[in-house]
């Protein structure tokens, strides 16, 4: 492999020409099995015909990049209220090309697998949904720097693997008040790396995503003076770590964002059909 390196861009004008042209025909059939169980497939076929060239001069890069996609899916419905559902599909993003002269980045594929349920309990108030998934990637493109030409281009690194778990709980304890809490958790690394000087070791996270984030929120309806109607809105929101690493520029170096806070409120007036909000927002 080659040697690519994330960051340290450097100041420079350029003026690139780049086409694409995609298309994609895709289905999927389901059967009832029973009054529970419900299964299917999908396919989708996709292709891009891409050209690149850097400057206006010059010939073009020309690449056609073409997958086929396959998903099944199933879902079982406990009961009225509690359905559990599971997921496969295959995804794909297209390769491309770098400057002139510089090498071309194959396509990236992704296989993703999910389960999770869906659920209305307590007599109907509140609403519950959890979902479980893996995407594992191989061929993963990454934007990185070629050490000894100072070239920023994009690569694929190697094979990467993304765990998670999303959740979300909407409560409504009386008619006019509703409660709420969504977020994920992720945990992301590189499983392999194709190249032999790189910014990223086999076990570091991925680049940029966050490892956790959160939603609490409130809402109240209420009756103005008037006897029109108003509402109330308050959302904390909380955007966890994520990390940026580098190990082929002088120190190894790694990157840390901060845990940031988020506070929005909203205050509403309806009368038929029309509304005023004041809100805040950061």
């Amino acid at each position: 492999g080659g040697s690519i390196a994330t960051g340290y861009l450097f100041p420079f004008t350029a003026h690139n020409e780049e086409n694409s042209e995609s298309w994609a025909v895709f289905g999927e059939v389901s059967r009832q099995i029973s009054d529970q169980l419900n299964v299917g497939v999908g396919l989708r076929y996709y292709e891009d015909d891409r050209e690149y060239r850097s400057a206006t001069s010059g010939p073009f890069q020309q690449d056609t990049f073409d997958s086929v996609n396959p998903k099944l899916f199933a879902s079982y419905a406990i009961n009225d209220d509690i359905n559990l559902y599971a997921n496969v599909a295959k995804g794909f993003r297209s390769g491309g090309f770098n400057g002139a002269g510089e090498p071309p980045f194959g396509p990236e594929e992704v296989l993703s697998y999910e389960i999770g349920s869906k659920a209305v309990l307590l007599d109907g108030t509140l609403n519950a949904e959890i979902a479980l998934y893996q995407s594992s990637y191989d061929d993963y493109q990454i934007i990185g720097v070629i050490p000894e030409l100072g070239l920023n281009i994009t690569s694929n690194a190697g094979e990467a693997t993304i765990q998670g778990i999303d959740l979300s709980l909407t409560w409504r304890p009386y008619d006019r008040v509703e409660l709420g809490v969504n977020g994920n958790y992720l945990d992301t690394e590189f499983d392999k790396i194709n190249s032999t000087t790189t910014s990223h070791n086999a076990g570091d996270p991925l680049d940029l995503v966050l490892r956790h984030s959160f939603t609490l929120w409130s809402k109240f309806d209420f009756v103005w003076f008037d006897g029109s109607e108003g509402f109330a809105r308050i959302d904390y929101n909380q955007q966890g770590k994520s990390y940026y690493r580098n190990r082929s520029f002088g120190d190894d170096y790694l990157s840390t964002s901060d845990i940031i806070d988020l506070m929005n409120a909203r205050i509403g007036w309806v009368q038929d059909q029309w509304s005023i909000e004041l809100y805040a927002e950061n």
